[in-house]
C-alpha cells in the first residue's frame, strides 16, 4: 500500500513537471518597426488594429515564440511572420498558452494580408482614401472602416466581416469563404463569388454581380442590379 502510495505521488510529481515544462507563460514585447501603411501576417496569428496618432506594434507570446517571431517594415508595410527555423509543433501545451496577440496601432492603414489560419480585428474604426483586404487559409478579419474604394480577395475558407462606409468596392471571394457586410454602406459594387462562397453586401447604387460553383450573393439596399450572372447552382438575390 507505501509502495502504491510513493508511485502515484512520483507519477503525480512528474505529471507535474511535464505541464510546466510545456505550458509557457506569455510575456508583453514592444517592437521597433518605423513606420507603416498596411500589415501583412501569417503563421496563425492574432492582430489587433487600433487607429491613433502614433506607431506601436506590441507581441504577446510566450518568450519561446517571441525569439522566432519576426515584425519587419517592408516597402511601407508591416510583415508578421515566423521564422523558417522555427517549427510550431515543437512547442506543446495548450492553444491558449502558445497564441500570438499582436497590438498594433498605426496613424495610417491601407491594407491589411493575412494567411495560415489568422485572424484581424479591429479595435477602432479606421478612415482612408483606398483600402485593399486580402485573406487566404481559413483566416478571418472583423474591420469597421471608411473608405472611398475597398478592395477585397477573400480565398480558401476564409471570413471578412466589414461594417461602416465605402463608396465603391470590388469583392472577389472565392473557395468556400464569406464576405459579410451587410453593415458596410456603400453606393456601387462590384462582387464575384465562386467555389461555394457567400457574398452579403448593403449597396445603394449599382451592382455588378456573378456567381458560379453554388455560390450565392445577397444583396440589401436599393441597389440598381446593372449586370447578373449566376451559373452551376448560384444565385444572386435581394435578402429577406
Amino acid at each position: 500500500m507505501k509502495t502504491s502510495t510513493h508511485f502515484k505521488a512520483l507519477f503525480l510529481l512528474l505529471v507535474a513537471c511535464t505541464l510546466q515544462f510545456c505550458v509557457q507563460a506569455q510575456t508583453k514585447q514592444t517592437r521597433r518597426t518605423g513606420n507603416f501603411e498596411a500589415v501583412s501576417a501569417s503563421g496563425a496569428v492574432n492582430v489587433f488594429l487600433r487607429q491613433g496618432s502614433a506607431t506601436s506594434v506590441v507581441v504577446e507570446a510566450s518568450e519561446e515564440i517571441q525569439k522566432y517571431l519576426k515584425t519587419e517594415v517592408q516597402n511601407g508595410t508591416l510583415k508578421i511572420y515566423r521564422d523558417r527555423d522555427f517549427n510550431w509543433r515543437d512547442l506543446v501545451g495548450s492553444s491558449k498558452e502558445n497564441s500570438v496577440n499582436i497590438y498594433i496601432t498605426c496613424p495610417t492603414l491601407k491594407g491589411i494580408s493575412v494567411s495560415g489560419a489568422s485572424a484581424v480585428k479591429g479595435q477602432s474604426a479606421f478612415t482612408t482614401n483606398d483600402f485593399k483586404i486580402q485573406a487566404s487559409g481559413a483566416s478571418d478579419i472583423t474591420l469597421s472602416l471608411t473608405a472611398k474604394s475597398l478592395d477585397v480577395n477573400c480565398s480558401g475558407a476564409s471570413d471578412v466581416k466589414l461594417s461602416g462606409q465605402a463608396d465603391r468596392q470590388k469583392v472577389n471571394v472565392s473557395g468556400g469563404s464569406e464576405y459579410q457586410a451587410y453593415a458596410l454602406q456603400s453606393r456601387g459594387a462590384q462582387i464575384t463569388a465562386s467555389g461555394a462562397s457567400e457574398a452579403q453586401v448593403n449597396i445603394d447604387g449599382e451592382l455588378s454581380s456573378t456567381a458560379s460553383g453554388a455560390s450565392d450573393i445577397r444583396y440589401k439596399g436599393n441597389a440598381r442590379v446593372v449586370s447578373s450572372r449566376a451559373s452551376g447552382a448560384s444565385s444572386v438575390r435581394a435578402a429577406r
